[in-house]
């Protein structure tokens, strides 16, 4: 059978001009791929480069970071003696604010010791004040005057401030030269700051 082709020859030519945009869009597609390709490698490079710069600079601050080691070191220790330092100053300063005034009290202590009784000796240890000493009373009340000493002490806020409480010990009676007397201890219990 025959065909004939009455359109014109616009028409006929646009399935060709299809057909030449095909073929120009693979001739685009062949300059685009190698295109492509040259990108990804010149990017490639790129990161190369970068990576590169990175390590040099990295191993440059390791070695300073080597180089200042001994100044680490030095600085460390400068740390551990300074928080000795720090913590010896803490202490100090606790322990001069729990100072008790021993001369003072020594002071008070004789201000308030009634007459007929005397000390022969006075220590402080951790924790507590002892007092031995000795009464005489021609009118027997050596227990009174003790009982006066320790209700003196107890009265003086001076005294007893560093104190939570007097204690009397055992006591001991002896004949000397004709006289009773009575050996005696106190204990001052210290407040624990």
């Amino acid at each position: 059978m025959i065909e004939i082709n009455l359109s014109s020859q616009d028409l006929k030519a646009g399935t060709r001009g299809k057909k030449a945009f095909a073929d120009l869009g693979i001739k685009y597609l062949i300059y685009a791929i190698p295109a492509a390709f040259a990108l990804l490698i010149f990017m490639h490079l790129f990161l190369a480069l970068l990576a590169l710069v990175g390590n040099i600079q990295l191993s440059a601050l390791e070695k300073k970071w080597k180089a200042l080691e001994p100044q680490r070191k030095t600085l460390d220790e400068f740390k551990q003696q300074y928080a000795a330092y720090g913590q010896d100053a803490d202490l100090i300063k606790q322990l001069t604010q729990q100072r008790i005034s021993w001369s003072e009290k020594l002071n008070r202590l004789s201000l308030d010791l009634p007459s007929g009784i005397w000390l022969y000796d006075v220590s402080a240890n951790p924790g507590e004040f002892t007092l031995r000493g000795s009464v005489v009373s021609p009118e027997k009340l050596e227990m009174a005057l003790i009982k006066k000493l320790i209700d003196n002490l107890k009265s003086d806020s001076i005294f007893f401030k560093d104190f939570t409480a007097i204690e009397l010990g055992p006591l001991q009676s002896k004949m000397v030269a004709g006289y009773d007397i009575t050996d005696f201890n106190l204990k001052g219990i210290l407040k624990t700051k």
